[in-house]
């Protein structure tokens, strides 16, 4: 019997967010460490408080270093489209709390948060359960899908998998798109450890599916021995286009290999081993995770169709159960669909004529000159991640004028990272930011790290402030070259991006373009975490918690 919401504490959305976000330092004051560790107990327990919702639900669980956000994405906003109700969730967010959890792609409304939030803290203090941030949330996520009657559910993993919250679910169908080195303080320091705790969302008598990886061995052996039947995506693909589910090998993007293997292959004569190394330059990641979405589709049919019996059948059901993957719409529904800052590209615009004709040493003129900049939100966060976004941008973005913009977290390899990063651009086109995040690396370990790599400081500062005509911009955001110089001081992201758009667009204001092509492109990645206040900074309008902590303050 499942628990029936009700609100019984918070007083509005901005109360509610405020104790969600203190939860894991009471806990660290009491000696409980976030995430749980090794243990599954208190979201079971209160998983099972709530009636185990999601086990009478289609379930998709989808874990991987990279690709596991976009994946839950393509794959719960195709089954929308066609009809299907399906509820997402996903960490972490980027602007809102509320983007965890999803129905149909809308966000969960302040007052059914607030109305989640104090029934699971209900929960908690009547069980005396020391739930963690993460732990609560994805129960408000469980109580929140059933309460709108969802025909399906897309769960992205948190950390891992094995000791992942998300974990206490039987699945229709877990997926892993990735491994890579990350989070090795809790998954373990090889591929084949991290593999190994991914792994551990593979259920007896579930189906997985594991994307291309040079551990793939290690993941379908672990799924094999737990009971669950385990398909790799490119036999997947080849099965299903012969059996006509999906376009006929190599007649449609989403059909053919991607090429994720590099040339040279490392043999170890000693050991008589030959490891193949994954290179994510040579992966065109939006199409790979699109494959992974499209078979994850297919499989999630098959089951439905062959074992009827396992789910109370829906009218959302039948129509998993009937969807054509052959459909172009669908096809390309899967490939459209992208969450936010992974390679979001905005325009901004400004008119530069007022600098252009200071530079010149001319007479002001009257005729507008305006310039456009590419800025590019990707919070590719980890090697593998940022190897990709570094190709990518050298595809997409050949003969710009390019800086960057980073922040980093110190679990990460940040040295790995930014030496990355300088083969994109050079290093004092690269500009820090720290973010709020507690483990958040600041501006000046990331400098230092920056010139370990390449055995030479960062200059402390740019030429370019000759001027002081601010430029306006599109959106009533000001940039002021005459403030754009880097001092390299731990200022916040909206300061930081203010100074490096206005020193793009006095640059730019020098150059020789055609009106209406892009003059400079800026990228914003390294965390996820410096994404918020970028967008605010940037006039996007979307829920963002900045805003509603200073709307009821």
């Amino acid at each position: 019997m499942s628990v029936p919401l009700s609100r019984i504490g918070f007083k509005n959305y901005t109360a509610a967010l405020k104790h969600l976000n203190s939860v894991n330092s009471i806990l660290k004051a009491e000696g409980i460490l976030a995430p749980s560790s090794m243990s599954l107990a208190n979201t079971f327990h209160l998983y099972e408080l709530i009636g185990k919702p999601l086990d009478r639900i289609p379930t998709i669980h989808i874990g991987g270093t990279n690709g596991k956000g976009s994946t839950c994405l393509k794959m719960s906003s195709t089954l929308s489209s066609i009809g299907v109700r399906t509820g997402l969730f996903v960490s972490p967010h980027i602007a809102s709390c509320r983007e965890r959890i999803q129905v149909d792609g809308e966000l969960i409304s302040e007052d059914d948060f607030v109305t989640c939030l104090d029934r699971v803290v209900s929960l908690c203090n009547d069980h005396s359960i020391p739930a963690t941030y993460f732990e609560i949330i994805f129960i408000m996520s469980c109580l929140r899908f059933e309460a709108a009657k969802c025909d399906a559910v897309v769960l992205e993993v948190g950390v891992g998998g094995e000791w992942d919250a998300t974990n206490v679910i039987s699945s229709a169908l877990a997926v892993i798109c990735s491994v890579g080195m990350d989070h090795m303080r809790i998954l373990g320091d090889t591929l084949e450890k991290i593999a190994t705790t991914k792994s551990g969302i593979f259920k007896r008598g579930g189906i997985g599916l594991i994307g291309p990886s040079e551990v793939e061995s290690t993941m379908r052996a672990v799924g094999e021995s737990r009971g669950c039947v385990i398909h790799s995506l490119y036999d997947s693909l080849d099965t299903l286009s012969s059996l006509g589910e999906i376009p006929r090998k190599n007649t449609h993007p989403l059909t053919k290999v991607v090429d994720t293997v590099a040339v040279n292959e490392s043999h170890n004569e000693e050991a008589g081993d030959r490891s193949v190394k994954v290179n994510a330059s040579h992966v065109d990641t939006d199409i790979l995770n699109s494959q992974i979405a499209l078979a994850g589709l297919c499989l999630l049919k098959q089951r439905l169709n062959t074992e009827e019996s396992v789910y109370p059948s829906t009218s959302g059901q039948r129509l998993i159960r009937s969807m054509n993957l052959t459909d172009a719409s669908i096809l390309d529904r899967i490939i459209s669909a992208r969450p936010p800052c992974r390679w979001e590209e905005i325009s901004l615009e400004a008119d530069v004529s007022p600098l252009f004709s200071l530079l010149d040493d001319e007479q002001p003129s009257t005729a507008p000159r305006r310039v456009k900049i590419k800025v590019i939100l990707d919070i590719g966060h980890n090697a593998p991640a940022i190897e990709a976004l570094v190709h990518k941008a050298q595809d997409r973005l050949g003969g710009l004028p390019v800086r960057v913009l980073c922040g980093m977290s110190r679990d990460k390899d940040a040295n790995t990272c930014l030496r990355l990063l300088s083969s994109l651009v050079p290093v004092d086109k690269i500009h820090f930011v720290q973010s709020s995040n507690f483990r958040a690396l600041s501006t000046t370990e990331l400098e230092n790290i920056v010139s370990k790599v390449h055995t030479e400081n960062l200059p402390s500062s740019d030429s370019h402030t000759s001027t002081s005509v601010p430029v306006e911009l599109k959106g009533s955001v000001l940039f002021d070259p005459a403030s754009s110089s880097f001092t390299r001081t731990s200022e916040g992201t909206n300061t930081m991006l203010r100074r490096v758009l206005g020193q793009m667009f006095l640059e730019c204001s020098q150059g020789a373009y055609q009106q209406g092509e892009y003059a400079g492109a800026l990228l914003v990645c390294g965390s996820g975490y410096i994404m918020s206040q970028t967008k605010l900074e940037l006039g996007i309008d979307e829920p963002n918690d900045i805003v509603a902590l200073e709307r009821d303050s």
